[in-house]
Formats: C-alpha cells, sequence, structure tokens
C-alpha cells in the first residue's frame, strides 16, 4: 500500500547533540516534544479521514506513538 502523501519534517536528530549529559538530555526532551505536537497537529488534520476517530481516541494513539520515546 503506498502512502497518499509524503511527509517531511526537518527535525535535528538526537544522536548528534553535544554538551554534558544533561544538556543532551534537555534537547532530547525538546526534540521529543516537537515530535509529539507535529503528530497531534497530523491527527487532528487527517482523523475523519483516517477513520479512527470511533475506534481509537486520540490520546490513547499518540501516547502509544511515543510510548518508547518518554525519557
Amino acid at each position: 500500500m503506498r502512502a497518499l502523501n509524503d511527509i517531511y519534517w526537518n527535525i535535528e536528530d538526537p544522536s548528534s547533540f553535544k554538551g554534558s549529559e544533561e544538556e543532551i538530555l534537555i534537547k532530547t526532551r525538546q526534540i521529543r516534544d516537537l515530535i509529539q505536537t507535529k503528530v497531534e497537529d497530523f491527527i487532528d488534520k487527517n482523523i475523519e479521514y483516517a477513520k479512527i476517530k470511533n475506534s481509537l481516541k486520540k490520546h490513547n494513539l499518540v501516547r502509544l506513538c511515543f510510548i518508547r520515546l518518554n525519557a
């Protein structure tokens, strides 16, 4: 199955961050939060098309997407 649209978000790669462990952690969390916001916005704009609003609540879907990203 082919995607209808490609989405590209110019987001920094946390593995390239330099600094103390605390500074890297802060930057990584900022990236995590940015990704979460972008995914939530995407879901809000496409929830009707994806026909998921009746089977999954937005909160549960986003939480599932970010379960491994939480530090």
